[in-house]
């Protein structure tokens, strides 16, 4: 699985970065998922220098994903 995801941020992100003129200048947001946590997926990030910045995992006021997925459960 880990490999999976990291070929999809090595064969996605960067480009799409590109394309939608961020240059290197953008954070890439991720939940703390195992596989995002992946020491395949956190070399590849470093090695492209990417800025990741650490979230805190089970806290809905510091995880804008995990805040949004409580909200859409309310909702429906």
């Amino acid at each position: 699985m880990e490999l999976n995801t990291g070929k999809v941020l090595k064969e996605n992100l960067v480009e799409s970065a590109f394309h939608q003129t961020l240059g290197d200048e953008f954070t890439f947001q991720q939940d703390n998922n195992l596989k995002h946590k992946a020491k395949y997926t956190l070399e590849l990030l470093t090695k492209n220098t990417v800025n990741v910045p650490e979230w805190q995992s089970y806290s809905f006021d510091f995880n804008l994903l995990e805040n949004l997925w409580q909200d859409l459960k309310m909702v429906v």
